[in-house]
């Protein structure tokens, strides 16, 4: 139950971390958007966040959720009989 609790404390705490860093992304875009042209703001974002989103993927690791256990099968789709038609 106490785990439960921490991990949505975590949960809440990225996601308000999240909205933060999209409110200085924001920020810095008004700041310097009457200066640059939108092209060159583009690509300035995407080689600042190219890096940090990579570091963030090598600090996740192998600790992400996988999508189906080991040797364990996902439930697959009722096959539709489309002679009943």
């Amino acid at each position: 139950m106490l785990t439960d609790a921490r991990s949505a404390v975590r949960g809440v705490s990225f996601l308000v971390l999240g909205m933060f860093i999209f409110s200085l992304q924001d920020i810095a875009i008004k700041w310097i958007g009457g200066d640059f042209p939108i092209m060159e703001i583009v690509i300035l974002r995407g080689i600042v966040a190219v890096p940090c989103t990579l570091l963030f993927l090598r600090l996740e690791g192998q600790r992400g959720q996988p999508t189906q256990m080991a040797g364990e099968q996902l439930p697959s789709a009722p096959a539709i009989d489309s002679s009943k038609r």
